[in-house]
């Protein structure tokens, strides 16, 4: 739980990192929404989910957090018709796996998205292309403000 300095505003930051099974990750993700279903504040969940947009499995966990009145925020969302634009992963493939969701829950204040980014930092860790990449994944940014 984050509270904002000098105010009272209090927003849940969820970080996770779902199995590369996917429906194990599936289980995982359903049990993390029935977890945090009674948090009274906003709430950002955030992270490695393991599950590719389009696939059944992402049809499976979108429905679970459109019921739990989360929206995802990240780079691709929802309504983005070209999934190629995006990808967290620097191997090759035009998927998405990282995800930043966002729900709201508070009359008094709600969460706004001033920015979202794709961070690409090198190192030797991997290697893609001839470039060294630090992780296999591509880390996301958001910067969001409490209003």
């Amino acid at each position: 739980k984050y509270r904002v300095v000098n105010t009272n505003k209090q927003v849940w930051f969820v970080t996770t990192h779902f199995s590369y099974d996917t429906q194990v990750a599936v289980k995982q993700f359903r049990e993390l929404m029935e977890f945090i279903k009674d948090y009274a504040f906003p709430t950002i969940v955030c992270g490695d989910f393991n599950i590719d947009v389009g696939t059944d499995e992402y049809i499976q966990i979108q429905q679970v957090w459109q019921q739990h009145g989360f929206k995802d925020i990240g780079p691709f969302t929802d309504n983005d018709n070209d999934k190629k634009s995006i990808s967290t992963n620097p191997r090759d493939r035009n998927i998405k796996i990282d995800y930043i969701l966002m729900r709201q829950k508070s009359d008094q204040y709600t969460i706004q998205v001033n920015d979202i980014e794709i961070i690409k930092p090198y190192n030797k860790a991997h290697k893609n292309d001839g470039k060294e990449w630090f992780s296999d994944h591509w880390a996301l940014s958001a910067v969001l403000r409490l209003v």
